[in-house]
C-alpha cells in the first residue's frame, strides 16, 4: 500500500460513510492514488481515473439536476379513445386465434379501435407474420429516432387490412432522456409472463402489469393522464392496495411508490406530474 498523504474528504453513499484518501503511488512512476474507503472497503484508482470518474459523477448530477427542475407542461388535450367495435374485436379474435393455434406466446396489453398492443415472446417475432400483414414504422420506434437500452427489442407495428397490431418483447417504460426507451424491471417482465386473465380464450397481462403499462405512458410519454387513462385507473384502483402492486410500482418509482398511490387512490392525477418530476428524495 502507498504511503497516506492526507484525507480529501467524506463522503455517503446510501447508509455507507466512506473516507475519499489521497495516497502515494507504490512506485515514484506510478504517480499518486486515491482510496475510497471505509472499515469494510476500499476502492483504489489512479489519480488519472479519479478526476473521470469525479467528473462522470458530476456531469450526472448536473443532467439529474436539470431534468428534476425543469418546468413541465401538464397535458390535458388527447386524442379522442374511441369505442372499441364489434369488427374489431372480430378480426383481433381472428388473429389471436391464429396464434395461439401456432403456438405462439403473448399476452394482450391493450385494445382500441382498430389497434391492439400485444406483448409476444421474442422467440416467436418471425412467426408472427400472415401473408395479409406489412410491417410500418412505429412513431415511435428508431425509424423516428428513438432509442432502445438495455437489449430492449425496438417495438414492431403492422398492418393487417384496416387494423393495426402492436408488438413489444418487453413491457416498456420511457426514460427522462428525450427519445429513449427502456425495459421495466425484469421481476416486472416475469409477472407478465407468469399469470394471465383469460378473458373470453384472450389471454391478458395481470391487472398490476396493465395498470402499470398505463401508469408509466401517462407519466413518461404522455406528460399527463389522458381521460380513457384516468378512467381506467379509476376503475381498477383497488389493484393499488395489494402488496404485489407496491412491490411493483416500487421497482419503477422506488421512494416516491407511497406518494404515488395515495395520489391515485384519490384521483388527484394532476399533482402527480410535477411532484413526482422534482422528487429527488431517493
Amino acid at each position: 500500500m502507498g504511503e497516506k498523504i492526507r484525507d480529501l474528504h467524506d463522503i455517503s453513499i446510501g447508509d455507507a460513510s466512506l473516507m475519499i484518501e489521497l495516497n502515494e503511488g507504490y512506485s515514484a512512476s506510478q504517480g499518486r492514488l486515491i482510496h475510497i474507503q471505509n472499515k469494510k472497503f476500499r476502492y483504489l484508482l489512479t489519480e488519472r481515473n479519479f478526476y473521470q470518474l469525479s467528473s462522470m459523477v458530476m456531469r450526472a448530477w448536473s443532467e439529474f439536476d436539470f431534468l428534476k427542475n425543469k418546468k413541465r407542461t401538464i397535458a390535458k388535450d388527447f386524442p379522442v379513445r374511441e369505442s372499441v367495435k364489434n369488427e374489431s374485436n372480430n378480426a383481433f379474435r381472428e388473429y389471436l386465434t391464429y396464434m395461439d393455434k401456432s403456438g405462439i406466446g403473448y399476452r394482450v396489453i391493450d385494445v382500441q379501435d382498430k389497434m391492439i398492443t400485444l406483448l409476444v415472446d421474442k422467440k416467436s417475432n418471425n412467426k408472427i407474420l400472415q401473408k395479409d400483414m406489412k410491417e410500418i414504422p412505429h412513431p415511435y420506434g428508431k425509424e423516428t429516432g428513438y432509442r432502445f437500452l438495455y437489449q430492449m427489442t425496438p417495438f414492431k407495428l403492422y398492418k393487417k387490412q384496416d387494423y393495426y397490431i402492436e408488438v413489444y418483447n418487453q413491457l416498456p417504460c420511457g426514460s427522462l432522456t428525450a427519445k429513449t426507451w427502456i425495459p421495466l424491471d425484469r421481476a416486472i417482465q416475469q409477472r407478465a409472463w407468469g399469470d394471465y386473465e383469460l378473458k373470453d380464450g384472450i389471454k391478458w397481462c395481470d391487472g398490476i402489469c396493465r395498470y402499470l403499462y398505463h401508469l408509466c405512458w401517462a407519466i413518461f410519454k404522455h406528460n399527463g393522464f389522458s381521460p380513457f387513462e384516468m378512467q381506467y385507473l379509476k376503475e381498477n384502483r383497488e389493484l393499488l392496495k395489494t402488496e404485489e402492486f407496491m412491490h411493483c410500482a416500487s421497482l419503477v418509482f422506488f421512494s416516491y411508490t407511497d406518494k404515488l398511490i395515495e395520489h391515485l387512490y384519490k384521483g388527484d392525477y394532476y399533482a402527480v406530474i410535477h411532484e413526482y418530476y422534482s422528487f429527488i428524495g431517493y
